[in-house]
């Protein structure tokens, strides 16, 4: 299972990924809004996880963006 990680504090990102590595998951962190709006595009994720508030774009956002398929 591949999971995003949306999260701009670094500690917890590493904190959350290496707990879920261990578990055998696939793990790929974006660290603000436009990062997770472009990793999002590729469709390649089973889960996300999205921290609520990320620098650079509204967390909101990109999950609206993400449920209508349209670019912010």
């Amino acid at each position: 299972m591949r999971l995003l990680l949306i999260e701009d504090d670094e500690m917890i990102a590493e904190t959350v990924s290496a707990a879920l590595r261990r578990r055998s998951y696939t793990v790929d962190w974006a660290q603000d809004g436009r990062a997770a709006e472009l990793a999002l595009g590729n469709g390649v994720y089973d889960l996300v996880l999205l921290d609520l508030n990320l620098p650079r774009c509204d967390s909101l956002d990109v999950l609206a963006h993400y449920q209508t398929g349209t670019s912010p």
